[in-house]
């Protein structure tokens, strides 16, 4: 439980990480300034809630599936 914890915290900041980076290197480029206020807003959004959903989604494949129907059992005489 510890290890995946501690891997996903480590996912989240280098997801986290680079997408914010990435953002804040454009925008200080200046390849934002053309883009309207509202698309500027929903970038950054993204950035922000982006390693979070990147980091989680691997993790989907550790929850174990729900029990299947049970056959019944063989009645013995």
């Amino acid at each position: 439980m510890t290890d995946a914890l501690l891997t996903w915290l480590c996912s989240y900041l280098l997801h986290s990480s680079l997408l914010i980076g990435g953002l804040w290197a454009a925008e200080r480029a200046g390849l934002l300034a053309k883009l309207a206020t509202m698309t500027q807003e929903g970038l950054w959004r993204l950035a922000l809630l982006g390693g979070l959903v990147s980091a989680s989604r691997p993790m989907v494949s550790l929850v174990p599936d729900p029990p299947g129907p049970v056959a019944p059992a063989a009645i013995a005489h």
